[in-house]
């Protein structure tokens, strides 16, 4: 029986270099430990001239076209670590048509074509994504293959390790989001332009692919409601640890009976919760099972070789199924799901006129929409110009539609000086 594998990265950037790196210096051991040969025999990248921080590679495995790697009858395992969706997209749609087995990171081209790419890949066939959500921590072998005899009632992430690190240096430094913000991209755990960190758009990539495997349920990240932490202010993480509670960008897909309830937003987190306990660039998914119980997986979500890693065991698996001829179980996907309506507890600030009668109008307009305050918390703290104070209120159980059009009556209030911050409240 053929024991030899060979593998094409395409993409030779940060991830793409450690998964070579990985490839050449651990060869002999990965023959050891899975009884393959797993050769690589391209590395694909318009660009070899700079320094890429593992050593020289061999001038024999360097290319610039990437379909010389896709089409190479030799080639078994094609690794797709370019990003993007569009060229990224047409690597993957192209290899699997050619019969490669196909591993990526590329949570955005999961997420946004999945219908299209799912027509021809079969998830545990010859299509491979571990390191596509939480970098190293083997979240989707958990979901498909250790927990296959389960059936998952909720997923709750922290997985966008960026925004752990600004909402832990907020609350641990006493730090404004901006400040943090700088702080996190001068350390490289930022980009220069961190709008698809700080503003939620990777973790609904993540939680859309996530459900698809929990629940087999696909849902477009333009359809889940998304929301990020650039409005967030160190005081509301003061008030929520008065409360009891910590603060964390929560991805989050759970099944109701209504639907599946599937959104990414800031959380207010009870602090006895695990959850509550990850900090810096951590990532942890908090998975509800009926069998298993309630779990949490933890580790780093990103980094050259963390992600690396991931991406070399995916090719391992990749391998295993080329070898044997034996794949994964392949997961029938609903791509018109139910979405729930969602309802929670808030919390909302307000920044208003200290003066008699406001509490009564905020008050007056919640409750024409039956949302019930269940407390009140108003102190100097924090008191701005304009003699405007921050007003905190929490709310009981409501309905996310009856709260959009409450909060936007209230922000219209000559008294409501900027614009409310709202905070669901997750009870784990």
């Amino acid at each position: 029986m053929r024991r030899r594998v060979n593998v094409g990265v395409i993409g030779f950037g940060t991830i793409g270099a450690g998964v070579v790196r990985i490839l050449l210096s651990r060869r002999s051991m990965l023959k050891q430990k899975t009884g393959l040969d797993i050769r690589l025999k391209y590395i694909c990248d318009k660009d070899f001239s700079y320094d890429r921080g593992i050593g020289k590679v061999p001038q024999e495995l360097q290319v610039k076209d990437w379909k010389k790697v896709v089409v190479d009858p030799e080639v078994d395992v094609v690794v797709e670590l370019v990003g993007g969706t569009k060229i990224a997209g047409e690597i993957v749609l192209t290899a699997l048509r050619q019969g490669k087995s196909v591993v990526t990171a590329n949570k955005a081209l999961l997420s946004e074509r999945a219908k299209e790419i799912l027509s021809i890949g079969i998830p545990g066939k010859n299509l491979f994504f571990e390191a596509s959500v939480c970098g190293a921590i083997p979240v989707v072998k958990t979901i498909r293959e250790a927990l296959v005899t389960n059936k998952i009632k909720g997923l709750y992430g922290i997985v966008n390790g960026t925004c752990n690190y600004i909402l832990s240096s907020m609350f641990e430094s006493s730090l404004e989001f901006k400040v943090a913000l700088e702080q996190a991209q001068h350390l490289g755990y930022a980009e220069k332009d961190p709008i698809l960190d700080i503003e939620g758009i990777d973790s609904s990539h993540k939680i859309s692919i996530l459900s698809m495997l929990a629940f087999g349920k696909y849902v477009h990240p333009d359809k889940i409601l998304t929301e990020g932490i650039s409005r967030i202010e160190l005081i509301d993480l003061l008030f929520a640890a008065d409360m009891g509670y910590r603060v964390k960008l929560l991805a989050i897909a759970q099944e109701e009976k209504e639907g599946l309830d599937i959104r990414v937003h800031p959380a207010l987190i009870p602090e006895e919760h695990m959850l509550s306990n990850i900090s810096g660039v951590f990532n942890g998914l908090y998975l509800r099972t009926d069998t298993a119980g309630d779990m949490l997986l933890y580790g780093r979500g990103a980094g050259r070789f963390p992600t690396a890693s991931a991406v070399v065991s995916d090719i391992v698996d990749a391998a295993r199924e080329r070898i044997s001829g034996i794949a994964g179980r392949e997961v029938e996907l609903n791509f018109s799901p139910k979405v729930a309506e969602i309802e929670s507890r808030y919390y909302i600030r307000f920044t208003v006129v200290d003066r008699p009668g406001v509490l009564a109008k905020i008050s007056g307009i919640l409750g024409k929409h039956c949302i019930s305050i269940s407390s009140v918390h108003q102190t100097e703290r924090a008191k701005g110009r304009n003699n405007t104070v921050p007003l905190i209120l929490l709310t009981h159980e409501a309905s996310e539609k009856e709260m959009s059009q409450a909060i936007k009556e209230i922000s219209e209030l000559d008294v409501v000086k900027r614009t409310p911050v709202l905070i669901r409240i997750m009870d784990l």
